[in-house]
């Protein structure tokens, strides 16, 4: 949009919850790959968690990133509807004054 100033924060704001969501999603499948003894994984920071405690923590994250790209898509479906509205104002604005012109 024109004339719109971006905030010096907005890349932090519009990966944060992308990166919340790998981070919820790398710390349950931590656990559940130490849980079930895939590779030689250092102990968890959290301590040792359960199979299911980890799935879900691991389910949580997934959840938050989709839910954030699906945000993410939804600004930009809104952000291409605004300018499209603009676009279209424009246009009626210019028709307007060449039909008053012929006039």
């Amino acid at each position: 949009m024109a004339g719109t100033i971006v905030r010096p924060t907005h890349w932090l704001e519009s990966t944060a919850p992308f990166l919340s969501g790998a981070l919820l999603f790398s710390a349950g499948a931590w656990g559940a790959g130490r849980m079930l003894g895939v590779g030689d994984l250092p102990p968890h920071p959290l301590g040792e968690m359960p199979l299911i405690p980890s799935l879900l923590l691991g389910g949580a994250g997934v959840a938050v990133m989709l839910a954030s790209w699906d945000l993410y898509r939804l600004r930009q479906a809104v952000f291409t509807a605004q300018n499209g509205a603009q676009r279209a104002s424009a246009e009626r604005d210019l028709a307007l004054l060449q039909a008053r012109r012929m006039r």
